[in-house]
């Protein structure tokens, strides 16, 4: 049982740090050049952006 749980803390931990660097990765791009093309694109799929991404780029949601 404790070799179970030992496995389970191993990806907890690798999963915890594979997100920070995903996020490190997202936090590089430079959104603000893409933020145009990026909300274009979803009023085109008719979809709303989520409040923080919405932050982030600076941009309003389709439809407000």
């Amino acid at each position: 049982m404790s070799a179970l749980l030992e496995l389970l803390e191993l990806v907890w931990v690798g999963v915890k740090w594979m997100v920070r660097v995903i996020v490190g990765i997202l936090e590089l791009i430079d959104l603000s050049a893409m933020s145009a093309d990026f909300v274009h694109w979803m009023r085109k799929k008719g979809r709303r952006l989520s409040k923080g991404l919405r932050k982030r780029l600076g941009g309003r949601s389709p439809g407000e």
